[in-house]
């Protein structure tokens, strides 16, 4: 009697894990998914984390530049011998940092911009392969 009523329960445990987890299939296509998410998440982390490290970079060379633009600038060195012109240099110095950090902005704008025509032409490329494809395929499927 009692081997009876084991079986009778494992066999309940079992369908209602299988009602409750969904089928073998289902689990596998979650998985699937759950895979798919996690590689396009680390893509596009990937992505900004290098975005991010270029935008760095460009702007720590645009600080050097300013420094050496500014230690190297002439009007600086008369503004300084003249007492009158001597309070400028400070708008002279804030001059050349907003045009050096205003050029790295522009030049990755401009990087950016090639960048996404390039892809956009990629991605036009690859539809129209897939057009030919699917052409092909329907013609030679009848």
């Amino acid at each position: 009697m009692t081997s009876k009523k084991n079986r009778s329960s494992v066999h309940n445990d079992s369908s209602y894990r299988q009602n409750t987890l969904g089928s073998p299939k289902d689990s596998d296509r979650s998985f699937y998914l759950r895979n798919e998410f996690e590689r396009d998440y680390q893509m596009k982390y990937q992505q900004l984390k290098q975005l991010y490290e270029m935008r760095l970079q460009g702007l720590n060379e645009s600080i050097k530049e300013a420094f050496r633009l500014v230690q190297s600038d002439d009007l600086i060195d008369t503004m300084r011998q003249d007492q009158t012109s001597e309070e400028f240099v400070n708008q002279r110095v804030k001059e050349i940092l907003e045009e050096c950090i205003t050029n790295d902005r522009e030049a990755l704008v401009d990087k950016l911009s090639q960048e996404n025509a390039d892809l956009r032409s990629e991605y036009n490329k690859i539809g129209y392969e897939n057009t030919k494809v699917l052409l092909l395929y329907i013609i030679f499927s009848h």
